[in-house]
Formats: structure tokens, C-alpha cells, sequence
């Protein structure tokens, strides 16, 4: 039975461990006692070397940039030191594998920042070996390496050759699966075998054709995340050392880890993946953590295995650019995308004029930049789709993948799929809803930003041999309706800021004076998304949303990106599925539910039924009535009136039929008030109120005759309302007459 005292020191323990995880989210600077450019290459520290605080190569200075890292490195260390001394319990050990987590966690971020120190421009500039297939750390402090890219993998043999190409072909572009592509190999060596000249060649066909992708650097450089199932919040992979599994081992996050170095570790110091059993997220401070399990179990021959329920694969951005460049065809049209002279019509985005507008700093425009740069200019695009190709309308299941297209490539090479980087798919069974997207979109703007500024440094171009620095930005967000929103922060296209260009409320939707909308503003749109970022409750968020329909999204992170310029709707979804559809079905009724006809009379597939005239006149009445347009709404809102009998009245009069009861019943009082203004008008009465008093604010005369509202002739059809305007030119003309 453990001892109380204990469980309350442990408690206390854990509650400072995970407050200060909080503190110490990242390094931007570090001081280091010997100079890194000089000391060779980090070496990965073993759990004793950890137990030491400050001490060794990697020892910083007490500069007042280091001391915040230096009390949390001590206060960690003298926590282990306290736990020797005690009795061994589940919860120590526990305890202690929280505390070896935040050490091994800082201790990478001294890695980074002494690998980042070695490179010319800092940890941002550190320099990316051209095709060496491994983390961007590792390339940093790997100045040896060779570029694989630009270095010839073909077998000499013509025989082999041809069949490590068939395979690779059958198995990447005609996704033939990896059973048939061993017996295609296990096929080839038979030939071979079959062939007294040939047989020495036998022993060079491997077995397993993931072997053929490793020879020739075929699969993407990519990082592991566990994605909660619920909030979609990823945590990356932790080191610790631990007596018992809790999870499957992993080096993922340390691919400079040699299969020698792992297999010289011994069974107590095992590395094994170590992060919370349930999602510890909180959307705001004061919310609840989410709770969700991150790991299910599996049994296999008996044995019980945890497992994460998701997984994210993030492909490395920084790999994928230098396997673009070293194509030379590729770079040279990449070089020359932004230096053609702009047209006078747009025909493709190079011409476009807020692009080349973006400034890498003041006076230097970011294109087309200098000739020993290499720029480039990415669009971004997510959407969700069926992973199992279902073809069935209201599909259930959705994963959610997020790309790159490079727009530096002319269009009829932008599009292919080698051209275009897959930045990750989020896992389904269903869409990330609102924010939760962030998550994931933060880890690509995180690479943009160093993309940005000060740029990446790659040793081998195909056009530069002696290497050259690569900037990037990302311009449009293209997408579509939905998908943009979410990326971008703003409300759905049913809100009531509903437009990613303006103000426009969608009560005036049908506005078109487009000199009468209201512009957004770029600063306060960052500064409305950061107020809801850094709100202190989920009520204060949802508060802050519908005052301006904004919410906060990691691409407002990048400084050149313009919200309210950079959201696109891609054609398909505006033409194919959107306009094209709508005029299709609903305004020539092509339609399987519609009977055929010439097209003339437009066939509506719900009508709305009139009210019986009895039931319209009581409310005409009241409309003739009414003496005061806000209690005229209340009236015409209430459950006494049926919307139907509100659209009836909307279309006798030529009045904005769209919309729902409380539209229609504003949409009335707005046309009495104006009604009433052009009868004061007529009559030369006495009008007191300004002419440009908002129809919602206007008040009718106490004294004025109630039965010059006419009562339109049945059957007669009414014409259609002028857009954007609540009357008509015939309304307006039947009360002059």
C-alpha cells in the first residue's frame, strides 16, 4: 500500500512538471560555452549524460538568454535526484518518466539550436544536403554527406536494370501490391536461374520490392504524429528511458539514430515512444482537457501491443523542394516563371498584380528575387474525400488531405501528381470541424515561415552546382466554399458575414451596388483572430465569432499573408458543381422530378401554396394599420403568421422573397416605412426625419390615410424585384398612380 505522504508529493510533482512543460515551449536563442562551428557535429546524450545538468561539450553560458532553460534543466534534474532516494512504486516510476520526457524534450531543443549554430544562417538557415534522405537536424550537422540526388543508382547490368525498372514500375505507377511485386521478382530470378550466363545475377534481384525503393530514394522524407481522434491535436514522438513498454518503439523523430547505435543500447535504456494515454488538449486555458484515448490495444500471438488509433504522416517540405530542383528541366522553367514581362490581360497567375506586390522586405520586392535565388510561390488546397472510393451520396467517412501546388510551373505541368506536394493527410473517420484543422496547418506555416525568411539553403541545385538559397511564400488559398473558410478563419457562406471580401450581411445579399459594401480590413482581421485565439473561455470565443464572424487561423502567422485577398474559390466547385448545376436543374428544370417542357415557364421544384384571400386580408389590414414598422416586424414575426402568407405578400408587391420568416417580416416593415415616407411625400405633409434615416430607425406619421396601401388583383402575376432593393419600380409606380 503506498504511503499517503508520497501520493501527495507525487501529485505536487506532476502538477509542476506539467505547468512548467507549459513555460518552455521552444528555444529561439541559445549561448553555448564552446562555439559550434568548431566543436563538430551533436552527438545524441544517453539518460546519464541527461541526469547532468549543464555539463559536457553542449554546457551554456549564464548569459540572461540561458536562464530560463538553466533553472528548468536543474529544477528537472534535482526532481530525479529526489526520487533515488525514495521507495520504488508505480507511481515513481511514473513520476520519473515524466520527468525524463521534459528532459529529453529540451534536450532536443539544444540539439536543434547547436546543429542550426553550425550552419551560415542559424538554426532557420541551416543547410540542406540535396538528397541525403533524413531529418533536416541531421543534414545540419551532416556536412559530409553526399547528394544522392545527382549521383547514378543504375545497376551497370543492362539485364538488371530492366527488371529493377519493371518492378518499380508495376509497383509505384500501376500500384501493383507488394505481394505481386515479389513474385515478379521471384519470376525474374527464376529467368535468370534458367540461364547459365545469367545466374550470377540471381543473387542481385531482392526478395522484397520495398528494397528497390530504398535503392533509388523513392519514398518521401516523412514525421510521425499521434492525432487525438476527437480535437485532431498531434503530438510528436518523446524519448525516454522506462523498465516497462507502453508503447511501440520508434526513432522517427531521431533518424540519425544508426542501427548499430540502437542495437548497443541495452534493455533497461530502451527508447520507446512514451506520450499521454488520453489527448491532454485544451482548446482554451480554462476549458477541460479532451480526455479521448490516443492508443488502442491489439492482441497478436497472444501478446498485447498499444497502438495509436491515428497517425499523421507529415511529409518534409524542405526534402520534397530538393528533389524538385535537382530536375534540371523543372528548375530552369521554376527560375523563369516570375521574369517574362507581365500581360496586359491576366492569363495566368504570373500575372497577376497582387503577387508580384509581395515585398521580402522594404524596397525589395520577394519577386522575382536575385539570380543567385532561387523563388517560389506555392498555392494551398484542402479537401476532404472517401478513402474508400464510395461513390454514394452522404458518404459517412472522410479523410482530410492538405496540398501544395507549386505556381511557378506553367499550368499544363503545375497540376501532375510528381509536381505537386502532399503536405499530410488528416485521418478520418470524419472531417476536422472548425479549428481543429490548425493543428495540422501549423506545422506547414511553420516551415513556410522558414522558407520565408532568412530561406534554406540547399548544397546542389540542378542549376546551381555550388548551391543557393531557396525562398517560398504561399499565396492563395484555393479550395472550395467550405474548405477555404475553415483554412482561412472565416465564418461558413450561411453566416451572417458571409463574404470573405466584405462586410455584407446576408440579409442584403442581393445587393448589388458593390460601391455600398463594406470593406474588411486586414489589421482588424488579425486583430479580431487574435482576440478569439488568445480568448479565456469557449464563451468568450463563440462571443467574439458572432460579433465578426472571424477566427483564428495559423496562416495569419505568415507576415505577406492577406486574408481577405488570398482566399480563391477553385472553378470546379464556383462553374461545374456550383452555377452550372443550379442553372441546370433549376432554372431549365432539367431534372428527373420535373415534367419536360420548352424551358419558357420556369418550373419550381417547391412552390409555395397561397394562403386562403380571408387569411391575406386580415393581414393586409394589419399592415394598413400599423402605426409603428418595429411593432409591425414583431406582429408579422410572430406565430400567428405564417411565413407562407409573408412570401404571398412579398410577391404581390414585387418585395426580396428570399430568406426566412424574419427576413420576410423586416423586408415588409421596411417597405411601410418607405411606403409611408413616399405618401408624406405626395401629400407635401410635414416629414421631420432626415431622408438618409436607416428604414429600420423611420417612424410613420401619426396622421395619414390607411387605405392608399392597394390590394393587388387576384390572378395577377407579379414581376420580377429589382436586386438589392427592398421596392420595386412597379411598386413605387402603383402608388403614384
Amino acid at each position: 500500500m503506498s504511503d499517503p505522504t508520497s501520493t501527495g508529493i507525487f501529485s505536487v510533482i506532476d502538477s509542476e512538471l506539467s505547468a512548467r512543460s507549459t513555460w518552455i515551449p521552444n528555444v529561439n536563442s541559445l549561448v553555448f560555452i564552446n562555439v559550434p562551428s568548431d566543436s563538430g557535429p551533436y552527438d545524441i546524450q544517453d539518460p546519464k549524460q541527461i541526469r547532468r545538468p549543464n555539463a559536457g561539450l553542449y554546457a551554456l553560458t549564464s548569459a540572461p538568454v540561458n536562464q530560463v532553460y538553466l533553472e528548468h534543466e536543474h529544477r528537472l534534474c534535482d526532481i530525479l535526484d529526489m526520487l533515488e532516494s525514495m521507495e520504488a512504486t508505480e507511481a515513481k516510476e511514473n513520476i520519473e518518466d515524466h520527468v525524463l520526457q521534459e528532459l529529453i524534450r529540451i534536450n532536443c531543443l539544444k540539439e536543434v539550436e547547436w546543429s542550426g549554430q553550425r550552419g551560415k544562417q542559424g538554426v532557420k538557415g541551416a543547410t540542406v544536403n540535396t538528397g541525403n534522405s533524413q531529418s533536416l537536424q541531421s543534414a545540419a550537422m551532416s556536412d559530409y554527406a553526399t547528394e544522392n540526388y545527382f549521383v547514378a543508382k543504375h545497376p551497370k547490368n543492362p539485364t538488371l536494370l530492366a527488371i529493377y525498372v519493371t518492378t518499380l514500375v508495376m509497383y509505384v505507377l500501376y500500384r501493383l501490391p507488394r505481394r505481386g511485386a515479389a513474385i515478379l521478382l521471384a519470376g525474374m530470378r527464376c529467368i535468370l536461374n534458367s540461364e547459365t550466363s545469367l545466374r550470377s545475377l540471381a543473387s542481385e534481384v531482392p526478395t522484397d520490392p520495398r528494397k528497390l525503393l530504398i535503392l533509388y530514394d523513392l519514398d518521401p522524407v516523412t514525421r510521425s504524429y499521434i492525432c487525438c481522434p476527437s480535437c485532431y491535436f498531434l503530438y510528436n514522438y518523446s524519448l525516454s528511458k522506462t523498465k516497462k513498454r507502453k508503447a511501440p518503439v520508434s526513432f522517427d523523430d531521431h533518424p540519425h539514430l544508426t542501427g548499430k547505435t540502437k542495437s548497443q543500447m541495452s534493455e533497461d535504456t530502451q527508447l520507446v515512444v512514451s506520450i499521454p494515454a488520453h489527448c491532454t488538449h485544451r482548446r482554451v486555458r480554462t476549458s477541460p482537457p479532451c480526455g479521448e484515448p490516443l492508443f488502442e490495444t491489439l492482441i497478436v500471438n497472444a501478446n498485447a501491443y498499444s497502438v495509436p488509433l491515428c497517425k499523421y504522416e507529415v511529409q518534409d517540405l524542405k526534402q520534397w523542394v530538393g528533389r524538385l530542383l535537382s530536375r534540371p528541366a523543372i528548375e530552369e522553367l521554376v527560375f523563369k516563371a516570375f521574369r517574362r514581362p507581365r500581360k496586359e490581360y491576366m492569363e495566368d497567375i504570373w500575372d497577376a498584380g497582387h503577387l508580384c506586390k509581395i515585398l521580402l522586405k522594404k524596397g525589395e520586392r520577394f519577386l522575382p528575387g536575385p539570380a543567385n535565388e532561387t523563388r517560389l510561390a506555392f498555392s494551398f488546397s484542402v479537401d476532404s474525400f472517401n478513402p474508400f472510393h464510395m461513390k454514394e451520396a452522404k458518404q459517412t467517412i472522410s479523410s482530410t488531405a492538405i496540398w501544395l501546388v507549386l505556381l511557378n510551373l506553367p499550368p499544363h505541368l503545375r497540376y501532375r501528381p510528381e509536381n505537386t506536394f502532399l503536405a499530410g493527410i488528416i485521418p478520418g473517420p470524419r472531417k476536422p470541424s472548425l479549428s481543429d484543422i490548425n493543428h495540422s496547418l501549423k506545422l506547414l506555416v511553420d516551415v513556410l515561415l522558414e522558407f520565408f525568411e532568412p530561406g534554406v539553403l540547399y548544397s546542389r541545385t540542378a542549376r546551381h552546382k555550388q548551391g543557393c538559397r531557396v525562398r517560398a511564400i504561399l499565396v492563395p488559398v484555393v479550395s472550395d466554399m467550405l474548405a477555404a473558410r475553415q483554412a482561412g478563419g472565416f465564418a461558413s457562406p450561411t453566416a451572417t458575414y458571409f463574404c470573405t471580401r466584405c462586410n455584407l450581411k446576408v440579409q442584403d445579399i442581393e445587393n448589388l451596388d458593390k460601391h455600398s459594401w463594406p470593406q474588411r480590413d486586414v489589421v482588424e482581421h488579425v486583430k479580431a483572430a487574435k482576440q478569439w485565439r488568445d480568448a479565456e473561455s469557449l464563451d468568450e470565443q463563440e462571443a467574439i465569432f458572432r460579433n465578426c464572424g472571424l477566427r483564428w487561423s495559423p496562416l495569419l502567422q505568415l507576415p505577406y499573408w492577406n486574408p481577405i485577398l488570398f482566399i480563391a474559390i477553385e472553378p470546379m466547385h464556383v462553374f461545374d458543381v456550383g452555377l452550372f448545376q443550379n442553372h441546370c436543374r433549376q432554372v431549365w428544370g432539367i431534372d428527373t422530378s420535373n415534367p419536360g417542357g420548352d424551358g419558357i415557364v420556369s418550373l419550381s421544384a417547391k412552390a409555395t401554396s397561397r394562403p386562403p384571400d380571408s387569411e391575406l386580408e386580415k393581414w393586409y389590414e394589419i399592415i394598413r394599420a400599423a402605426r409603428d414598422p418595429e411593432r409591425l416586424q414583431d406582429q408579422l414575426s410572430g406565430r400567428d403568421c405564417a411565413r407562407d402568407i409573408l412570401w404571398h405578400i412579398c410577391n404581390d408587391y414585387n418585395l426580396r422573397r428570399a430568406g426566412n420568416k424574419l427576413q420576410l417580416a423586416a423586408t415588409i416593415a421596411e417597405w411601410v416605412s418607405i411606403l409611408c415616407y413616399l405618401m408624406c411625400k405626395i401629400d407635401n405633409r410635414c416629414w421631420t426625419q432626415r431622408k438618409d434615416t436607416p428604414p429600420e430607425m423611420i417612424k410613420l406619421p401619426t396622421s395619414h390615410p390607411t387605405n392608399k396601401i392597394p390590394r393587388p388583383e387576384t390572378g395577377v402575376e407579379s414581376q420580377s424585384g429589382r436586386e438589392g432593393s427592398v421596392t420595386t419600380d412597379d411598386s413605387v409606380r402603383r402608388l403614384c398612380d
